[in-house]
């Protein structure tokens, strides 16, 4: 039976109908879509806290800070340790030096040849030998001096990714939102001692949230997917605002206990409506979800308010 059950609710959930449907009404309780609890990943004191309960921030905002000086420090000799094995990278007086003396060993040579191309036996052959070893000799210190020089630039990679390593372990040290949204908890004052993972701070954002409700397998009506979901609050001075949403989630499985299925819809929260843990009646409209570009929302009706 519940195989069965959940066939049905896999074809209700691809097939649509027409817009014309009648909505489908769901008891739902509100949830935020982004909470998050931002740890440190250091241990150390933390000496700064920048935000408060109730600020909003950005993302990638500092929200606080640990004690840096240490890794100010190793970040600061990283520095120079690359600015230095740059000025070796960009030396290549030795290169030159050895070219150089490759140069007048050769000419020595060559001189020798041709005075003894003139004047047989001017050269003995023991010198003649020792100038040309001369002559590989420098030719090996020009490949030499080529070689240093592409190790002190190799040098200058591994600095680097030393000082990118130093700046990484600083800023490690600052913690940092990683999503926009409310601060609606600060945990650690300045000059308390926290440890890696350990919750700092926790971010919601209010601005979209989700309306979860669970339907009978009655209920279970084609076209569900992606369906236009609304929800109508009352203000206080008696007007109602609505607002308007797309089923995300239909569970594909009933409840075998209570013969229920779990379905989602997701709102932006426009101007606040909307709070976390309340309760509402959301409205779902089977077969609007086909087409979300081209699909009119449906026109709306007093029954649909009714609970």
């Amino acid at each position: 039976m519940l195989h069965t059950l959940t066939a049905c609710l896999t074809l209700i959930a691809a097939e649509p109908l027409s817009t014309s449907a009648r909505p489908v009404k769901v008891p739902a309780l509100i949830t935020l879509i982004s909470e998050v609890d931002v740890p440190a990943q250091e241990s150390g004191v933390l000496t700064r806290v920048y935000v408060r309960a109730g600020q909003h921030i950005e993302s990638g905002t500092i929200l606080g800070e640990l004690d840096t000086t240490d890794a100010e420090l190793a970040a600061s000799r990283a520095q120079a340790e690359l600015e230095i094995a740059r000025a070796e990278a960009d030396n290549e007086l030795k290169i030159r030096s050895a070219e150089n003396l490759h140069k007048v060993t050769e000419t020595e040579l060559q001189r020798a040849v041709e005075l003894n191309r003139k004047y047989p036996n001017s050269v003995s052959d023991t010198e003649m030998d020792r100038l040309q070893l001369t002559r590989d000799s420098a030719a090996l210190e020009i490949e030499q001096a080529r070689h240093d020089l592409k190790v002190l630039q190799l040098r200058v990679r591994l600095k680097e990714s030393e000082l990118e390593i130093a700046r990484r372990e600083l800023d490690r040290r600052r913690v940092r939102a990683p999503s926009s949204g409310i601060v609606v908890e600060v945990d650690r004052n300045a000059g308390e001692w926290v440890q890696p993972g350990e919750r700092v701070f926790r971010i919601v954002d209010a601005s979209r949230v989700r309306a979860e409700g669970f339907l009978e397998a009655s209920h279970a009506t084609p076209g569900l997917a992606n369906a236009v979901a609304r929800i109508y609050v009352a203000n206080a001075d008696g007007t109602e605002e609505t607002l308007e949403g797309r089923v995300v989630f239909i569970d594909p499985e009933l409840n075998s206990v209570n013969g229920q299925f779990r379905v989602w819809a997701e709102f932006e929260n426009r101007a606040r409506l909307l709070q976390a843990g309340e309760q509402v009646i959301m409205s779902i409209f089977p077969g609007t979800g086909q087409n979300v570009e081209s699909v009119e929302p449906p026109v709306s009706d007093e029954s649909e308010r009714q609970p």
